[in-house]
C-alpha cells in the first residue's frame, strides 16, 4: 500500500495523511482485538513540511537555554518559557494560552485547556522548568501586571499584555542565533526534541503520546519516525 501511494500524483502531505488513516485503521482493529498483530507497523509515511526536521543535542539545548540574559526582567521570563517548552513539549500556541491558573507548581503539574482539537490534559513539569518559573512569577509577572491588573495569561509582554506568538518566533530565532546553532530550528522543534530525547531515555510510548496530547498511538509513532 504504501508503495502504491507513493506512486500517485498528489502532494506529500496528502499521501502522509492517507498513509496515517491506514496505519490509525489498524491500530484500532488490534485495540478493539479484532486483529493480534498490526500489520501496518512497518509501513513508513513520506515526510512533510509540517514536521520539523531539525532535532536539538542535549548540548545545543543546553546552549540555547542559557542565551537569555537572566539579569533582566525579559531574560527570565523567556528562560522560563524555553523551559516549559523543552520540558513538557507543548505546542506553541498552548504554551501561550496558558493562564496563572494552569499552573500547579506544589505539585509539578500544569494544565493544558485549549489543546489541539479542545481537549485538555495535564502534563508534569521538570525541575528547572519549575524553577524558572516560580522565579518569574516571583519576581517578574507582578510587576507587569499592576499595568493590566485583570489580566490572567502566564506570559505577558513588556506592556503587561500577553506575549505575542510572533514576538516568541523572533525571539527564539535570536537565541538559535547567539547559541550558534545551525540548525534550522522553529518553535516547534523544542517539542519535538522533547519527544525526542525522552524517547531516547527509555520513556514509553504511550507516556510521550499522552504528554504531547496526540488522540492516536500512531500520530506519535509517525512524529517520532
Amino acid at each position: 500500500y504504501g508503495s502504491l501511494i507513493r506512486r500517485l500524483s498528489i502532494s506529500r502531505a496528502t499521501k502522509a495523511q492517507r498513509i496515517r488513516s491506514v496505519q490509525r485503521l489498524f491500530v484500532c482493529l488490534v485495540e478493539t482485538n479484532q486483529l493480534l498483530v498490526n500489520p501496518a507497523t512497518s509501513l513508513q509515511s513520506p515526510s512533510t513540511s509540517g514536521l520539523p526536521r531539525s532535532i536539538l543535542t542535549v548540548a545545543e539545548v543546553k546552549r540555547l537555554m542559557a542565551q537569555p540574559n537572566t539579569s533582566l526582567w525579559d531574560g527570565i521570563r523567556d528562560r522560563a518559557l524555553l523551559e516549559l517548552m523543552y520540558s513538557t513539549g507543548l505546542r506553541l500556541g498552548e504554551a501561550l494560552s496558558l493562564t496563572v491558573y494552569d499552573l500547579d507548581l506544589t505539585t509539578r503539574l500544569l494544565s493544558i485547556r485549549s489543546g489541539k482539537g479542545g481537549k485538555g490534559r495535564v502534563v508534569p513539569l521538570g525541575k528547572e522548568a519549575t524553577k524558572w518559573l516560580r522565579e518569574y512569577l516571583k519576581k517578574i509577572r507582578p510587576k507587569k501586571n499592576r499595568l493590566h491588573p485583570h489580566e490572567r495569561t502566564l506570559f505577558l509582554s513588556y506592556c503587561g499584555t500577553p506575549l505575542r506568538l510572533y514576538t516568541w518566533q523572533a525571539l527564539i530565532q535570536r537565541y538559535v542565533k547567539a547559541a550558534k546553532i545551525k540548525k534550522k530550528v522553529t518553535c516547534h522543534s523544542l517539542r519535538h526534541t522533547c519527544a525526542t530525547h525522552l524517547l531516547e531515555a527509555g520513556a514509553d510510548l504511550l507516556a510521550i503520546k499522552e504528554l504531547l496530547g496526540h488522540a492516536h498511538i500512531a500520530t506519535t509513532m509517525l512524529y517520532l519516525h
